[in-house]
């Protein structure tokens, strides 16, 4: 079965690439000093955004697979609300952004933990994501099953 919204792993790979990005950027004190505050700006805006089309097509791949009747593991819960804590980290880095500005001195540790704790939800989500995928099977019509491990028989 393919997942309703083709544009989900697309989303999702984009929101971890720049996630990424936003977070390292943030979280070394000599890359942020050589990256431009707009930059900065713009990778954390696109984060977001994509982290958000993530969620959207995600919550709709899930109502569809629901929908048929297919059991949801509780993986994909856990994946859900994980993935939904990392976007809120997300938000909340660029809320602070917004309000205290870019270059606080007070606020770079507190921004150093939000991206950390953000980069992990995401690397986790994404562990969770690619289990629901590659072993679950589940949002897939096109994947051949995996090669046994077991010798060929005799």
């Amino acid at each position: 079965m393919a997942s309703p919204f083709l544009f989900h792993p697309l989303a999702v790979h984009l929101a971890l690439s720049l996630g990424l990005l936003s977070a390292v950027v943030e979280l070394l004190p000599s890359l942020k000093r050589t990256v431009p505050p707009r930059i900065q700006k713009r990778a954390l805006e696109l984060t977001l955004l994509f982290l958000s089309l993530a969620l959207f097509t995600g919550v709709e791949s899930f109502a569809t697979i629901k929908e048929r009747h297919i059991p949801l593991p509780l993986v994909a819960t856990i994946h859900g609300v994980i993935a939904t804590s990392g976007g809120v980290l997300f938000l909340l880095l660029w809320l602070l952004t917004k309000k205290v500005g870019e270059r606080s001195p007070r606020a770079f540790p507190s921004r150093q933990i939000i991206a950390g704790g953000g980069l992990l939800a995401l690397l986790a989500a994404a562990t969770l994501g690619g289990h629901l995928v590659y072993n679950d099977r589940l949002g897939t019509s096109h994947m051949t099953d995996p090669p046994s491990l077991a010798p060929p028989p005799r």
